[in-house]
């Protein structure tokens, strides 16, 4: 009877203390990138340069445990590529060399964001202008490569849906 207990009390409670209810890699790395494309959009290389660097340091030395098979796989594809753009973002003040460097970051953060688990839908956005897509939190575009010059300029491409 003292078994069934502590099993019912397990159940009940186990899903509050699962890693599954924190954010996960995933999301923090894209929460990350997507502050990185905020202050890009905004034309602030300063705000850009603190968030990359954020972001670098979150991509260090990522705890995987939570990924599936393929996201692990595309994620080490990319993980170098990442980890460097964001570091060199970090250490520039240039927007322009930004904005440059940003467009290599966004390619491999949308192949790993195409891995899926991601836990919001994330819209894929392109400006024919620049040349370059990236990855957005919300539907509306926010031009990272322009800014305030064009700063709607772009249009969403795809929708990678949450959960898949």
């Amino acid at each position: 009877m003292k078994t069934i207990k502590v099993y019912i009390v397990l159940l009940v409670f186990l899903p509050f203390f699962s890693k599954a209810n924190a954010p996960g890699l995933q999301d923090q790395v894209l929460a990350a990138y997507f502050e990185v494309k905020n202050a890009l959009a905004h034309d602030n290389a300063q705000s850009a340069a603190a968030k990359a660097a954020g972001l670098a340091k979150i991509t260090e030395a990522p705890d995987m445990r939570a990924f599936s098979e393929q996201q692990r796989a595309r994620w080490n594809k990319h993980a170098k590529v990442i980890n460097s753009g964001a570091k060199a973002i970090a250490n520039t003040k240039d927007l322009k060399k930004q904005r440059q460097l940003f467009g290599e970051l966004s390619k491999a953060m949308i192949d790993v964001a195409k891995a899926g688990g991601n836990s919001r839908d994330i819209y894929l956005q392109h400006c024919p202008m620049a040349k370059n897509s990236w990855l957005n939190e919300k539907p509306a575009v926010e031009n990272p490569y322009y800014g305030s010059e064009m700063f709607a300029c772009g249009s969403i491409t795809e929708i990678l849906a949450a959960g898949q």
